[in-house]
């Protein structure tokens, strides 16, 4: 298979707070539509993919208390 040429993209980031929180949320709610849509399109029965869907959760959020822990620290 012959290789792509590589794709060149350029990024104006946010230059403010507000743009900066907005992106973050925009960026969030893609990847929970993509994590949504891979599960779905599993083979599972629903019982499986409530409990993938848990998981992802339960995951998140202990993801979150600890960045919010290492924040604390870091004050």
């Amino acid at each position: 298979m012959p290789k792509s040429q590589p794709i060149k993209l350029v990024i104006h980031y946010p230059k403010t707070e507000e743009g900066t929180r907005q992106l973050s949320q925009q960026v969030s709610q893609a990847h929970a539509e993509a994590v949504i849509h891979k599960i779905n399109s599993t083979r599972s029965s629903v019982k499986e993919k409530i409990a993938m869907m848990q998981a992802v959760a339960n995951t998140a959020k202990t993801e979150r208390q600890i960045s919010k822990e290492q924040s604390e620290i870091g004050r």
